[in-house]
């Protein structure tokens, strides 16, 4: 490293210990080190953008003090090259160690379910970090501080290398970028120091701008920035993975790592390379060329596997690009899949994540021996994206591909596509019969809502087909996929075809929506007659509709011939058509919508905060660890079911809740594939519940119970707490589930695990709670006026043993409806429960009235109505207004 430098800037000569390689005073004359300086940025933006998306997710603490603190080392770092000051050393230096002692604790503390604390690692590593900073203090011997935190850095990288090896295989990809990045900085940092002359001179002669990169120091800044974020985020994953919940932490722009996991381990760049070392073509050994990945039941004679060079002349994934006009339905009845395809195809964003890398997947004329007859896809399965490696050989009948083909014999996306799908599902005749809703979401991550147009009466009520159309609109145009079909009401039923050339039973998939402007030349534009369209494609390729705006009817007179040409308006007999909005409501008895779910802050679009919680229904012989109760008919059993609470925070929000259960197409060869019937339940409880349900609340939401392997409920509700109970419809049934929440503001949605307040080492001299007791404020009359129009903005705070709850404000009333619950645990039961009302004011609020309630357990059902009281030495005053409240006590804490 470099002697002090002899410039003298603002903050005078150097005494810290240490010097780095760039000049002093170069750049700025307030700045000892510019560059060194200002690359702490990267140490100290990134950190504090996971710090607020941690706490916005609701994670652990430990997580967000891990990303402050890398933001302190980079403040502490900004100081000390700012100024070469020997205290501004030491606030560079040993936040170094404080912070690595954190990562340490986050990473060796990934694997415990209970979010509880390791007190004989924390003592360790608060002591570590206390002993080492007295020697630095006393022996200022740099040599020390460094030998000290690569300590730490070397336990970091052995417990990073076995979480990747042994455990979370799929998380190699973050796990060795970020000690890549790590270690590339602390290698540049050693170049910087030992040969730091000769870049002094070599700086001299570059010119300015290429000097600045040979700062090699300001580069280990940025690096060690960017890994630290990187690590953190690492070790958040293992942690989450192993909770079964899935962070929204956002990865940095532009770092690239895998985040998909691999189909059954086996990894496609592996398999490709070993293919092309040895010069052979893959042949899948887990979804071989035989009748056991064809079906499980009904036999196809005379099937012959064939690769693509043996179908055809010149194959390729693509012909002339992608198109939903590709796609035609096999012998397999997988029309719903076709129909999923058929709107991916529209989508360019979204197949490209399905077909990864397709430009390097497609054969090579001019590279033929990089071909080695294997290709992957990616699905989104149960939380995680799936990287599905298939061989390229394929199911044919007298030459013919059997299943899903494209018009054009040599393009083969469609046909690959459905191998990895079927791999997935089990076999081919897995897919027999299959839910549009399911694939459409293995295709994105999205989620599907079933609306049935026949219950909801949306061909006779216009208002309601306007407010349909315009979310169908709204999710066409930001991106999702749809999909449609008519019901069949019997087995005779399915494709048959109707007088208007729709097919009953058939999923048909939208490939456009469109507001279509009436009329000829520039007076139309000034005219405000529009239709709502939605245009459809029968996977078939042919079978079109025949009514009103059927590709040769008379209507498309009306339209311009500019304003076609913009809908790709073709009169030709491919399976797709344009209808009209309210026609489609008149025949069409199903509609999927498949959202998708914008949470990125940097959108102008509404931004969604998403929890994602992983759960499953046990069975259990203790009624208290049972966790397969059955939907509310079996109301003994019912709350011993899993419990998900979560915060609506505005006064009124929509809340999307979907469930899923865990595919089971795999199991139909054992005859274990079918569905369970799956639904929920959304109960309004206490503001403070953070333990299990024990006694029903009011129910406030309900989805319907199916089985299929997707439940959503769309639903609007009020500020409050609210528990999510998901539920089997018959009791006993076990299995596992994903549960999804999206909200307007984070929710803080999370499982409630504990029966009861947990017994500690602290419980002998803190004390255990003797009873449990519900406050319910039902509402209040009679307040006093606080403004000229004679009302209040009255709200109400419950206290019992130093804790507190608040309601929502109610605005503008002297006789407002709390309708508020809290939850107390009691410790003393002799203390009183009291209840304040308060008035909402700009500045200061106003104090309106309390009551106080003895809670006694001998009343287990008690309501009262009480006359306000002031407070302190006042309180035998009586205040204008009365508050009714109900109460219910227990000396048993799993009775409420």
């Amino acid at each position: 490293m470099a002697p002090a430098g002899d410039r003298e800037g603002y903050w005078g000569k150097p005494t810290s210990t240490l010097d780095w390689c760039e000049e002093n005073y170069v750049v700025s004359h307030y700045i000892a080190e510019f560059w060194n300086t200002v690359s702490n940025l990267i140490f100290i933006l990134p950190p504090i953008y996971g710090a607020i998306q941690s706490y916005r997710d609701g994670l652990e603490t430990r997580y967000i003090i891990a990303y402050l603190c890398v933001a302190a080392v980079g403040l502490g770092s900004w100081c000390f090259h700012m100024t070469l000051k020997y205290e501004m050393q030491l606030l560079d230096e040993l936040p170094m160690i404080y912070s690595c002692c954190i990562f340490v604790y986050c990473l060796y503390e990934c694997f415990k379910y209970k979010k509880t604390i390791n007190y004989p690692l924390l003592f360790i590593l608060i002591g570590y970090s206390i002993g080492v900073s007295i020697v630095y203090l006393n022996w200022k011997q740099p040599v020390f501080h460094q030998v000290m935190y690569g300590t730490l850095v070397a336990v970091l990288v052995l417990r990073s290398v076995y979480i990747v090896l042994w455990v979370y295989p799929w998380l190699r990809g973050l796990g060795y970028t970020s000690l890549t990045v790590f270690l590339l900085g602390f290698f540049l940092w050693n170049v910087d120091n030992i040969f730091c002359d000769k870049l002094r001179g070599l700086r001299a002669r570059l010119p300015p701008l290429v000097s600045v990169m040979t700062q090699f120091h300001a580069w280990w800044h940025i690096l060690t920035g960017l890994g630290s974020y990187l690590h953190i985020l690492f070790s958040l994953y293992s942690r989450t993975l192993y909770l079964k919940y899935r962070p929204k932490v956002k990865r940095l722009p532009g770092t690239m790592f895998s985040s998909v996991k691999p189909y059954e381990n086996q990894r496609y760049s592996a398999l490709k390379k070993d293919c092309q070392r040895r010069k052979i073509l893959f042949e899948d050994p887990l979804f071989p060329a035989n009748d056991d990945s064809l079906f499980y039941k009904s036999r196809i004679q005379g099937v012959q596997w064939k690769r693509p060079k043996d179908i055809c002349d010149d194959p390729h994934l693509f012909v002339d690009g992608i198109s939903s006009h590709d796609l035609h339905q096999g012998q397999v009845g997988n029309c719903w899949f076709v129909a999923a395809c058929s709107s991916l195809a529209s989508r360019e964003a979204l197949w490209q994540k399905v077909i990864p890398d397709w430009k390097e997947q497609e054969w090579s004329a001019e590279k033929p021996e990089n071909y080695a007859g294997i290709f992957h896809f990616q699905f989104w399965r149960f939380g995680d994206w799936v990287d599905v490696v298939i061989d390229d050989r394929l199911p044919t009948l007298h030459n013919q591909l059997i299943y899903c083909h494209s018009n054009s014999k040599n393009e083969l996306w469609c046909a690959l596509v459905e191998k990895a799908y079927a791999k997935l599902s089990g076999c081919y005749e897995a897919l027999d019969g299959g839910n549009t809703a399911d694939a459409l979401v293995d295709f994105t991550g999205g989620v599907s809502e079933p609306i049935d147009l026949l219950e909801g009466g949306y061909a006779n009520d216009e208002a309601k087909r306007n407010v349909l159309f315009e979310r169908v609109l709204k999710v066409y145009n930001r991106g999702g996929l749809i999909s449609c079909s008519i019901k069949a009401t019997s087995a005779a039923d399915m494709e048959a075809r109707l007088d208007c050339g729709l097919v009953k039973g058939h999923a048909y998939a939208v490939t456009d929506v469109r507001r279509v402007r009436l009329g000829h030349g520039l007076l139309s534009y000034f005219k405000s007659e529009k239709l709502d369209m939605i245009r459809l494609r029968n996977p078939w390729g042919e079978k079109e509709w025949n009514g009103p705006w059927s590709d040769t009817s008379e209507e498309w007179q009306k339209v311009s011939n500019s304003e076609r040409e913009k809908l790709g308006m073709t009169v030709q007999d491919d399976g797709e058509f344009w209808m009209t909005f309210e026609d489609f409501c008149r025949y069409f008895t199903d509609i999927i919508k498949c959202r998708l779910i914008n949470t990125s802050y940097l959108s102008i679009h509404k931004t969604w905060e998403e929890v994602v919680l992983r759960g499953a229904w046990t069975k259990h012989e203790d009624p208290l660890k049972n966790r397969c109760g059955g939907c509310v008919n079996n109301r003994d059993t019912f709350l011993q079911n899993p419990q998900y609470v979560f915060d609506v925070k505005k006064t009124e929000d929509e809340v999307l809740i979907c469930i899923q259960q865990k595919p089971k197409q795999t199991n139909r060869k054992e005859g274990k594939g079918e569905n369970l019937a799956i639904g929920f339940d959304i109960y309004k409880v206490e503001l403070n519940r953070t333990y299990r349900m024990h006694t029903l609340q009011p129910k406030v939401a309900s989805s319907i119970y199916i089985n299929s392997r997707i439940v959503f409920l769309r639903t609007d509700l009020k500020e409050g707490r609210y528990v999510i109970i998901p539920t089997t419809f018959e009791a006993g049934h076990v299995g596992e589930f994903l549960l999804r929440v999206f909200t307007d503001v984070p929710s803080d949605c999370q499982e409630l695990t504990l029966d009861e307040p947990p017994h500690t080492c602290w419980s002998g001299m803190c004390g255990y709670p003797q009873m449990v007791s519900q406050v319910h404020v039902v509402s209040a009359s009679g307040l006093k006026n606080q403004d000229s129009q004679e009302g209040a903005d009255p709200y109400v705070i419950i206290k019992c043993e130093g804790e507190k709850i608040r309601s929502p404000v109610v605005k503008s009333t002297v006789t407002p409806e709390f309708d508020v619950k809290g939850l107390f645990y009691r410790k003393k039961p002799g203390q009183p429960i009291v209840i304040q009302v308060w008035d909402h004011n700009l500045i200061s609020d106003t104090f309106l009235g309390q009551v106080s309630l003895a809670g006694d357990p001998n009343n287990l059902l008690s309501m009262h109505i009480l006359h306000l009281e002031d407070k302190g030495s006042k309180r035998v005053n009586e205040l204008p207004g009365t508050l009714k409240v109900q109460l219910l006590t227990s000396n048993v804490l799993t009775n409420i």
